[in-house]
């Protein structure tokens, strides 16, 4: 999103602001429904819907040069730019709360240094998974632990434990 915004700030060509506002539209629909507590078939026909429309808008013939740059990136990340629908404490912990940690905190961004895309994304996840609950000042191997055990037993993960951090 602050992508989107930083260009629209030096690019106001028709082309780019379609671009962008389908975009702006898919990530707020995908925040949106990672709020909300709905059914798992209605969840997954949501983001199924949300695949489509990411991959509706990556096909597209595109000209513009904003647009093709963030095309290239939507590609190469494309496999990891839902994971917070998937994994419930990436996105909700890590950035929507009050908007202050970097997008290196998400769960979508894989690291660098990882050879194999399933390693990269796999590595990606967990490292997000751990900062965050570094971050709000949890045990992050108990908590995983904790959490897998219940995901056994139930067939869904546990909700973040509630802490008591203070913002200075």
């Amino acid at each position: 999103m602050r992508e989107l915004k930083k260009v629209d700030d030096h690019n106001g060509s028709a082309e780019w602001v379609e671009f962008s506002k389908k975009l702006g539209r898919i990530l707020k629909d995908a925040i949106r429904l990672s709020k909300k507590d709905l059914p798992d078939p209605k969840s997954q026909s949501l983001r199924s819907r949300l695949d489509q429309r990411l991959d509706y808008l990556i096909e597209m013939p595109w000209r513009d040069g904003d647009v093709k740059r963030l095309v290239k990136r939507l590609r190469r990340f494309r496999q990891t730019i839902f994971t917070f629908l998937d994994i419930p404490w990436c996105l909700r912990i890590t950035i929507m709360p009050n908007g202050r940690f970097a997008p290196q905190s998400s769960c979508g961004r894989p690291p660098k240094a990882i050879g194999a895309a399933n390693g990269a994304n796999a590595q990606a996840i967990l490292m997000s998974v751990y900062r965050t609950l570094k971050l709000r000042g949890l045990d992050p191997l108990d908590t995983i632990v904790s959490a897998l055990k219940i995901y056994v037993i139930t067939g869904s993960f546990p909700s973040l434990p509630e802490t008591n951090l203070s913002v200075n």
